[in-house]
């Protein structure tokens, strides 16, 4: 059986609830238990500085266009696609770790590990894809490279990144 103060936990919930006073200054120090609580929490769960969103691309070619985009953070950070734009029928991969224009042109450089971060997309035509915000990890100091073949039509990707920071707003040193 539970009990508090020597007394079953029954009985007493009984008495608390026949004096309004105790009842009030208990959930009183409930109320800053909890907000207590969240605030260690919140110390505990690292904010982030998020980029403002980047646009890059352009006009594909029949061998493989290459565009890269350097992250804007010199230490450890994570990037979301928040969308793909094609102006007409096309392909295009994003690559985090390496050049992904072997992939497009059928003779794939990656190594295993690369073709991890690799993310491909295809149109049939003019359309523009939107993407649940989905944060991948790239490395310090690391670049996005987006290859295109479209036969000389645009592929434009818009990317986010964004880097955790202690509450005092320092970045960490590694994810």
């Amino acid at each position: 059986m539970w009990k508090l103060s020597n007394q079953p936990f029954a009985e007493e919930a009984q008495q608390s609830a026949h004096d309004p006073a105790t009842t009030i200054d208990a959930i009183g120090r409930l109320a800053d238990r909890v907000a207590e609580l969240k605030s260690q929490l919140q110390a505990l769960r690292p904010a982030f500085e998020v980029s403002v969103p980047y646009l890059f691309g352009g006009a594909g070619a029949s061998t493989v266009a290459v565009f890269t985009l350097p992250a804007p953070y010199d230490t450890a950070c994570e990037y979301a696609v928040l969308s793909v734009a094609f102006f007409d029928t096309g392909t295009a991969a994003l690559s985090s770790v390496g050049d992904p224009t072997g992939v497009l042109a059928g003779t794939p450089t990656l190594t295993q590990q690369g073709q991890y971060g690799l993310q491909l997309y295809a149109a049939g035509g003019a359309n523009t894809f939107t993407q649940p915000e989905i944060w991948r990890p790239l490395q310090a100091n690391g670049q996005l490279t987006l290859g295109v073949n479209s036969s000389s039509k645009n592929c434009y990707v818009t990317v986010q990144f964004r880097r955790r920071v202690n509450p005092a707003g320092v970045p960490n040193a590694g994810f």
